[in-house]
């Protein structure tokens, strides 16, 4: 197990997706189980890294793909809005 912070993280992964993997965990303080979302920044650099080189090798084409692009980074705002708050209400004890 890895502490961090106020957690303890296992090595039990519950899942994963396309910026990071959510493992199980427990709250130091409350001793009660938890899940941890450990979010890979290396993954997002390089998505937006992906997305300059896209922009200039398309720059006859950018005002569209910018507006697609904001578009894409505002629903995934929005989603990882909802999974916090979603997150913030889940209570699982075992």
């Amino acid at each position: 197990m890895l502490q961090q912070g106020f957690y303890q993280i296992s090595e039990r992964k519950l899942g994963f997706g396309a910026f990071g993997s959510v493992f199980a965990a427990v709250d130091i303080s409350t001793k009660r189980q938890v899940a941890c979302k450990i979010i890979d920044l290396c993954s997002i650099a390089n998505k937006v890294k992906e997305e300059i080189h896209g922009l200039r090798q398309n720059e006859s084409d950018n005002a569209a793909y910018l507006d697609d692009y904001r578009r894409r980074m505002k629903t995934h705002t929005q989603r990882a809005s909802q999974e916090y708050l979603l997150l913030a209400k889940l209570s699982h004890v075992s």
